[in-house]
């Protein structure tokens, strides 16, 4: 089980690093509707980008839909790599978010295996106390 997840990271790695650098599907399924929202839009991002730069606010318009926060955090890290290199920054992102999920999925069947455990355990005494009880009270009901 220890192994499968170096082995899941690196396939998922080489798979968005596959996706990133084939510029005709990145640019087929950024225009997909149904993958593409004012939300989710790269273009967008760097046009809210563009337009902060410029000196203009990208709120104004219907532009830019994220966060200021975003926005800064996307200016910092296009000012640190560049536009060409963002992808290093997103996989790196993708690949902690593999790792936080899987860690929390771990924990939450830590958890629940452990719960589990303990109703066991409640529910068979339950069950002992009214195998007894039902040895007394078969008679009554015959």
């Amino acid at each position: 089980m220890q192994l499968s997840l170096p082995i899941i990271l690196v396939v998922g790695a080489a798979l968005r690093l596959w996706l990133f650098r084939s510029h005709g599907l990145a640019h087929w399924l950024s225009e997909r509707p149904e993958l593409v929202t004012p939300l989710t839009a790269w273009k967008r991002v760097t046009e809210g980008l563009a337009l902060r730069r410029g000196g203009m606010a990208p709120y104004d318009g219907d532009v830019y839909h994220e966060t200021p926060l975003m926005l800064r955090m996307v200016d910092f890290a296009d000012n640190l790599l560049g536009q060409n290199n963002m992808w290093v920054l997103l996989l790196i992102v993708d690949l902690m978010t593999a790792l936080v999920l899987s860690r929390v999925a771990v924990e939450m069947r830590r958890n629940l295996l452990q719960h589990q455990a303990d109703e066991e355990e409640r529910y068979t005494v339950l069950f002992r106390f009214s195998d007894k009880i039902s040895k007394y009270m078969s008679p009554i009901f015959l």
